[in-house]
């Protein structure tokens, strides 16, 4: 039975995804089964001086992604014959990505599941190109930082983790990251599972040791 049929988007062999895959820099890949969409991004990105891959088929996207170096994907959940939730969790599942949706059915419920399992950012559609590239922008930026210092963060988790050492408060890493408060006490509240901290100064301690390498 394919992905597709099954309704789960399985994780392809990465040997199997190797050949004639793009491994040079960095692109921004496209998920969207609207060839309209598709394009309409494809040329905002271009024209910002992004390079752009784009899908309408969800389990080429991943075996893409499976092969490629750390990018932005945008990602619509609206895809048939696949559940758009299934396909953020095993893209984020590859811990290199930081993953965008851009979706028309975007409510409250759905960000908290997509930021649970790793997304970076969710848009409803439709969105502005200056915000989507805005957006990709900021991802970027938190790929780009080394990964090494906090080894299994997300890309968002490393930015709130930056922030949080820098001293902002929740009302201000929401107003630098575009974010609710609740959201970004999402995010801390992850990196407290994740470093074993219990409570905020020992998570600014522990951040502090793991950036310095110590």
């Amino acid at each position: 039975m394919s992905p597709q049929e099954s309704g789960k988007i399985r994780r392809p062999d990465p040997r199997a995804a190797t050949v004639g895959l793009p491994l040079g820099p960095s692109e921004v890949l496209i998920v969207d089964d609207d060839p309209s969409v598709r394009h309409m991004l494809h040329l905002g990105l271009e024209q910002a001086d992004m390079p752009v891959m784009s899908f309408g088929e969800p389990v080429e996207a991943l075996a893409w992604a499976v092969a490629a170096p750390a990018s932005v994907v945008i990602v619509d959940l609206r895809i048939p014959e696949v559940d758009g939730l299934d396909l953020v969790q095993a893209l984020c599942g590859l811990d290199r990505h930081a993953v965008i949706i851009l979706s028309a059915i975007v409510d409250v419920s759905m960000t908290v599941e997509a930021m649970r399992l790793g997304a970076f950012n969710v848009l409803e559609k439709p969105a502005s190109t200056d915000r989507i590239i805005r957006a990709v922008e900021e991802a970027q930026a938190a790929i780009a930082k080394p990964a090494q210092a906090f080894a299994g963060f997300t890309p968002r988790e490393r930015q709130v983790a930056e922030l949080i050492m820098d001293g902002q408060t929740t009302k201000q890493i929401a107003q630098a990251l575009l974010l609710s408060p609740r959201t970004v006490e999402f995010f801390r509240a992850n990196l407290l599972r994740k470093t074993g901290a219990t409570n905020a100064a020992a998570l600014v301690s522990i951040l502090a040791r793991m950036s310095a390498g110590g």
